[in-house]
């Protein structure tokens, strides 16, 4: 039996007989003719098919920072004030964004960190959102929203939230077992708003600008979904201060930065309490401090808790430093002009009230430094160091959170210049990161 190639295949005698061609092709026509003593006795004509490719499924693919194509102005979808649940519900975090400029070529992702969750088309725009459930108690997750064109990324968004544990209330009855109570909520939607349309938790942020930041220990600080997502802002130099951390740094999202310049340092300070300070001062101190604003320059001493009452505004070229064997707090605004200095030492805690709009001045406390728990804006100009934490308490509790920092601090060296600077000689110790 032979081929149209003319490589024979044998033959095996009389009856039904068979044969394998290994040099057939796929998608190719072949003419086969069967021969007895080499006379033509039967033919056929044979197209060879090929074999089905079987399609092998494949994850989505993993969000990149490469360039990607230059489409058309609104043909790319964005993402924007994505918002997770916090401490709102006991087994499940709410997750929402908007997308803006969608299109029907292009998908939205949805991640837990760097574990995939889910997929959704960006068929137009609008708001959307994810309820991640069967979660445990207590969890606290970071989402990460990625919209995707072609397998490209251009856009995408991210924030924490967590779940939120019973507590016991009241007292249990006596003389038999209790339980703990349970926390319900209304079952949440599993498509597109917006019925119903749940609580969206807004969290407020800090942000500073030229000087530097400290934490004994860590340093967090989820920003905003507006640029710029900057940590650190540049001053009047163009350049940012270091931020340096004991233990750990958070700044939100993938695409937050510490600062345009990405100085991130861990570091250990020895801090000087207030002792150091008495002992350095003692023989200079020459009036006692009862919380009225001082009338001349000097060194001002108050043994306990003292309260800083109505609002301070220095004359030009006054130098003050009061030390505080206690706590103290702080009722009104503290103006400091361009030339004066004032410094604030305090053995305890350094309270400001919910009202404190402004705060400017040289602020040690050897525990806390807490801003209150209001809603109005706190812009703090010098320097603010607590041995223990600094309290950022503020919330606007609207959707300023998502694009003001409610609490912001500017570094004012002329505040250092113009004070005693034998007291800010420092020793650390510190190791500087990659950016």
């Amino acid at each position: 039996m032979d081929g149209n190639s003319g490589t024979p295949f044998g033959s095996s005698g009389p009856g039904t007989n068979s044969a394998t061609a290994s040099w057939i092709q796929c998608n190719h026509t072949y003419d086969f003719q069967g021969k007895m003593g080499g006379v033509v006795k039967c033919s056929r004509r044979v197209t060879a098919t090929c074999p089905l490719a079987t399609a092998t499924p494949t994850s989505p693919p993993q969000p990149t920072d490469t360039p990607v194509p230059t489409l058309p102005p609104g043909s790319t979808c964005q993402i924007a004030a994505v918002a997770a649940s916090d401490g709102q519900y006991a087994d499940r975090i709410y997750v929402s964004w908007t997308v803006l400029n969608g299109t029907e070529a292009q998908r939205i992702d949805v991640y837990q960190g760097t574990t995939y969750l889910t997929s959704q088309s960006a068929t137009d725009p609008g708001q959307w959102h994810f309820t991640h459930q069967n979660l445990t108690c207590p969890v606290t997750n970071i989402y990460n929203i990625y919209c995707w064109k072609n397998n490209n990324l251009y856009g995408r968004g991210s924030d924490m939230g967590s779940t939120l544990c019973p507590t016991p209330t009241g007292n249990p009855p006596t003389g038999g077992p209790t339980s703990m109570p349970r926390i319900s909520s209304t079952p949440t939607p599993t498509s597109r708003w917006p019925s119903p349309t749940p609580p969206v938790a807004y969290g407020a942020w800090f942000q500073s600008q030229d000087g530097d930041v400290h934490a004994q220990e860590g340093i967090s600080d989820p920003l905003p979904q507006v640029p710029p997502k900057v940590f650190s802002l540049d001053g009047d130099g163009q350049f940012p201060g270091v931020v340096s951390y004991g233990t750990s740094a958070y700044f939100g999202g993938l695409d937050s930065e510490v600062s345009s310049w990405g100085w991130l340092a861990r570091t250990r300070f020895v801090l000087r309490n207030f002792h150091f300070y008495y002992s350095f001062l003692e023989q200079s101190l020459n009036a006692n401090f009862n919380g009225g604003m001082p009338s001349g320059d000097g060194v001002y001493f108050a043994d306990g808790d003292q309260t800083i009452a109505g609002g301070w505004e220095l004359a030009g070229g006054k130098r003050i430093i009061i030390l505080v064997d206690g706590n103290v707090g702080i009722t009104g605004n503290i103006l400091v002009p361009y030339g004066s200095s004032l410094v604030l030492i305090a053995s305890g805690n350094i309270n400001f009230g919910n009202n404190v709009s402004q705060a400017q001045g040289i602020f040690l406390a050897d525990k806390k430094i807490t801003t209150g728990s209001g809603s109005a804006a706190f812009a703090g100009e010098g320097s603010f160091v607590a041995g223990q934490e600094i309290d950022l308490g503020r919330r606007f509790g609207d959707i300023r959170d998502r694009l003001t920092p409610v609490e912001k601090f500017l570094f004012r060296p002329d505040i250092i210049i113009n004070s005693l600077r034998d007291l800010w000689s420092t020793s650390h110790v510190w190791e500087e990161l990659a950016p």
